[in-house]
This record gives C-alpha cells, structure tokens and sequence, in this order.
C-alpha cells in the first residue's frame, strides 16, 4: 500500500470518528440538526431533524437523503453550501421547507464548516413560525446541560454569586462541593460513550433526590458536578449530605444489561470561612475533591488552607515535568532478574527516572500518577520503549546479551498504551529500527492496565503475543480469582508485587498461600518472578518453594544503563 494510500485511510477514518462524535452532540440539540456535504447531501442527523424532513436517522444513515426545500430555494441552498466549504466561514440562510403535504414554511439555516480540511459542514435548521420557541430552547441550552438537564457552569456561577450576596446579608453560611466521579474513564472505555451518557443521567438523577428544593446542582462538564447548599446551620449538615452523595453514586446501574458501579470523591468548602467570592470558593472545593482522590477517592474532604500548600507543589510538579522530555532529564535505570537457583541474570526490567532538580532522581512511582492525570503517560511510556529498545540493540550489538539464552527486558505499559490499536505495530518498529528478535522483549502490564473489559486492550494483547512477545502479569497482590480470569490471557510470568514479599514471610499461612500460588501460576504456564527481595533467606525462601526469579535490592539497585553494562560484563 502507498503512502498516499495510508495516509487517505487515516484521515477517512479520523473524519469517521468526527461524525460519529458529532452526531452524539446532534442528539442532545433540541432543534434540528445535520452534517451536509458540499451538494446536500445529508451524512447524519438528529431524531428532530428525521421527525421533521422524514429522513430515517436510525443509526444516523440517512442513505443519501436531502433536506427538502422549496424549488425556489434550491440554487441559494447550493450556494450557501459552497460558501460555508470554501470559505470556512458560518453563514445563515432564509428557506422555506418543503413538508410532505406539500405546505411550505419559513425556516433558517444556520451552517459551519465541520474541520479546515473537509467538504462537509454542520447546519442547524430553525423554523421561523415557532422563533419565539427557539428562543425559549436556545436560551434554555444556554443555562442547562443539553445531556443530564441540570443547570451548567454558566447557571451555578450566576447562583452562587446570588447566594453569597444573599448570605453575607443573612450572616448565614453556605456550602460549595465539588464531585468528580473516579476513574469514569474506564466506563466510557469499556461500554462505549452512550452507555458512559446513560450512567451520567442516572447519576445526576439520583443526586438530586438526595438534595433539598433550595439546593443545586450543576453539571460542569464531563464527569464533574457542583453542589451549592444554602442556609447552612452546621458543618456537619453539609458532612451528612456529602456522604448521602457518596452512598447513592456507588449503588449499582444497570447499563445495557451490565451492572455498573462508580464511584465518587467530593471536596467541600464553606462561605465565608474558605473564601467570599464565587472563584475563589469553586477554586477551593476543587483542592479539596483533589485531596479526596489522593487519600484513596469514595471519601469526602473539606477545605483547608494547608491544602493550597500541596497544590502549589503539585502544580510546580506538572511544570517541570512537561518539560522533562524536552529537557531530556529522563532516563532508564535497569534493574537485574535473577535465577532463583542459579543466581544468573535472566533478565532486566527497565525502569523510568526523571532527573527533577533540585529533589534528584525520581523513581516513576512518584510522578507517574501525575503524568497520567496530565494525559502524558503513554507519551512517558513510549520514550521508555524507544530508549529501551536502542539501548537493548546496543548490548545485543557488543554481545552481553543473546536470545538464545531466554533473556528479556521488561518494559511497563500504561492503560493508554495497550487500547490503543496502533500500539502492537509501534512494539514492531521498535525491533526493526533495533534488529532485535522479539524474543528479547517483555511488556509488564499490571491488573489496572489490562482493563478486562476493553476488547481492544485483549486484542491488542492476543497480537503481541503472536508476534513472539512476552507478557508479564505486573504488581500480582490479589486474590487467586482474579488469576483465574486472566487464564485465557497467554502471560509468560506472574511477578509478585513487592508489599506482597513482607506480608507472605510474616503470615503464618505465608507458605501454603505461595505454594498454591506458583502451583497454580505454572498450571496455567506461566513463571513466577518475586520482586522486592531484600535479604538472601528471603531469595532462599522463594527459591526453595518454587518461584523462577528473583529482583530486588538484595541482588542489585536499579542501575543506569552504563554501570548495567559493566554488571555485564562481569556475568560472562
């Protein structure tokens, strides 16, 4: 296939994308709504939109239908199409429709150009005989959210200014809160968009039963809501109704015949102790509902001034690390597996740090949560892989490593990563820039990056392992079901989470627990890989019951790739 070819089915499939999406937003519009190409031909439209010009929108084909206008509008339809294509500009135009009854009436074309680069456009069609209608809806899309009905951020603003004017008159206190429902991603990744709606509305449906008439709530937008409650007489009436909040949000939906469960983390603030102003009490709320995520999320957490100390670090933090790459202060350490018999390196784990500054070297458990939340993990994880594979053709190069020797470097991968459908072809560059045999390779992916539920991830998964990949089950610290429903998943090894080496030595049960363990993990054809060993009785305990590998400090620290070498040599 060309590159013109490839490049031709990107786009065709990214403009699929974009009219997918927008004929989602089509359906929450009130008022007709279209995607047109350049001569009228309609792509997608809403039920409204259907209802009125009779075009079938089911599944949003609307096979080629046209809207139908007057004869006489017919050349200024075509017109204005063209000048909204070409022109990339919006523009309205007078009609009159044509019904099937063959009545005409007075309506407005109000169209924009879709991307720069594409021959369609969205258009909303308004009937001047019910203006006054339109208004009343447009005003109404102006203040509420078109998908759950609650008042937007617009709305709440305007209240809460309201209120606090009204409470400073009062002398009375009022809260704000400000919920953000945990890992909601995950729903929309697992279900689909539609079923990620249906749960919002759902949501939004029970909070407000849990509220007082005099009480709003809001949708700011994706999946955060805010809560202004007036005439606040104690704080701990504020506590009671969070935690009502909490408690019905985690009850079960049933969703496309799934039963769903969320979770929320709320953070709260009060006028006029943590704040007088609109921005500034939001703005607090919001530090809050941060410090409820960190503290383990389905919690609520009220405001206080040393919070702000934390997110200015914090915010310091996402700065720096933004610039990591482009001031190439990251690098990989490399860890050594041993054999737990032999003691011979079988393998290397490569390990992300970041050179911050003035705080040192970072271990990636201390930034990664927030490159993940600032959407840069996969980008984080795609350097690591790069690196790791140049560094890995280097060494196959200078002879210290071999495939014939059933040696492998392990490199994490995050959940973004594995979903995405070009992730397996990005591993197979990786090996031809490198001329490395895939053999050579481990991908560590632990229980939250797998996403069970995710087809894409598992396809994704079925085609490394077909192109001779190892997959390491990373971080394992459940219990044996979670094992079982991983079975049809090809893994090569089941790495023991570090916090679970303590607890398996001082638990009386500790051996009969580990021995069933690797019984079952070689069952399924896997190896067992302890990680976290400290001290040789440690190594010697897991060998003795079992287990293949041995990483931990007892063996080696994570080691640039400079003094890894060396260690090496010295093997050979």
């Amino acid at each position: 296939m060309s590159s013109g070819d490839s490049q031709f089915r990107y786009l065709s499939q990214l403009m699929d994308g974009i009219v997918t999406d927008i004929g989602r937003f089509l359906d929450h519009l009130p008022v007709a709504g279209f995607i047109l190409n350049r001569d009228g031909t309609v792509l997608v439209c809403n039920e409204r939109a259907a209802n009125f010009l009779t075009i079938d929108s089911e599944s949003h084909a609307c096979s080629g239908s046209s809207i139908r206008v007057s004869p006489s509008c017919r050349a200024d339809l075509a017109a204005h199409l063209n000048e909204v294509i070409t022109n990339k500009e919006e523009h309205l135009l007078d009609i009159r429709i044509l019904l099937d009854d063959g009545q005409e009436i007075p309506a407005r074309l109000v169209s924009k150009s879709l991307t720069p680069d594409s021959d369609l456009c969205l258009s909303i069609l308004i009937e001047l005989e019910y203006r006054k209608d339109h208004v009343r809806i447009l005003s109404h899309l102006a203040y509420y959210d078109a998908l759950t009905g609650l008042p937007n951020r617009l709305l709440f603003n305007d209240r809460l200014r309201w209120a606090i004017s009204d409470a400073r008159r009062r002398k009375e206190q009022l809260a704000v809160m400000l919920i953000d429902l945990d890992d909601f991603k995950n729903v929309n990744d697992t279900l689909g968009h539609s079923a990620g709606d249906q749960v919002l509305k759902a949501v939004s449906a029970r909070m407000l039963a849990c509220l007082r008439e005099t009480d709003t709530l809001s949708r700011l937008g994706g999946d955060e809501f805010t809560v202004l409650m007036q005439h606040v007489v104690e704080v701990k009436d504020a506590a009671a109704t969070a935690y009502r909040l909490l408690d019905t949000i985690r009850q079960p939906f049933e969703i496309q015949d799934t039963f769903v469960t969320v979770t929320g983390s709320i953070g709260i603030c009060l006028y006029p102790d943590d704040g007088d102003l609109a921005d500034t009490l939001i703005r607090n709320a919001d530090i809050a509902m941060y410090r409820s995520k960190s503290s383990g999320k389905n919690r609520v957490a009220f405001f206080n001034e040393s919070m702000r100390d934390s997110v200015d670090r914090k915010n310091d933090l996402e700065r720096r690390l933004r610039k990591a790459i482009q001031e190439r202060r990251l690098n990989l350490h490399y860890q050594p597996i041993v054999h737990s018999s032999t003691k011979k390196i079988i393998g290397l784990e490569a390990l992300l740090r970041w050179d911050s500054g003035n705080e040192g070297v970072l271990p990636a458990g201390q930034f990664i949560q927030i490159a993940e939340k600032l959407g840069l993990c996969s980008i984080f994880s795609d350097w690591a892989l790069l690196t790791a594979g140049q560094q890995l053709g280097k060494w196959m190069d200078n002879n210290l490593i071999s495939a014939d020797d059933d040696f492998r470097l392990s490199i994490n991968v995050c959940a973004d990563q594995l979903a995405d459908p070009e992730f397996p072809s990005r591993i197979g560059s990786v090996l031809d820039q490198n001329n490395l045999p895939p053999s050579l390779l481990a991908l560590d992916l632990a229980e939250e990056v797998i996403q069970l539920g995710n087809s894409q991830a598992k396809i994704n998964m079925l085609k490394l392992h077909e192109m001779g990949i190892a997959l390491n089950l990373d971080d394992f610290s459940q219990a044996f079901p979670t094992l079982q429903e991983v079975s049809d998943i090809p893994f090569f090894s089941l790495k023991l989470d570090q916090n679970v080496v303590p607890a398996l030595l001082d638990n009386p049960n500790g051996e009969h627990i580990l021995k069933a363990l690797v019984v079952l993990a070689h069952q399924l054809g896997f190896i067992v890989v302890v990680e976290g060993v400290e001290d040789e009785d440690a190594g010697e305990w897991f060998q003795t019951h079992g287990c293949d590998g041995l990483q931990g400090y007892h063996y080696s620290r994570p080691l640039p790739a400079s003094e890894m070498e060396t260690l090496l040599k010295n093997q050979q």
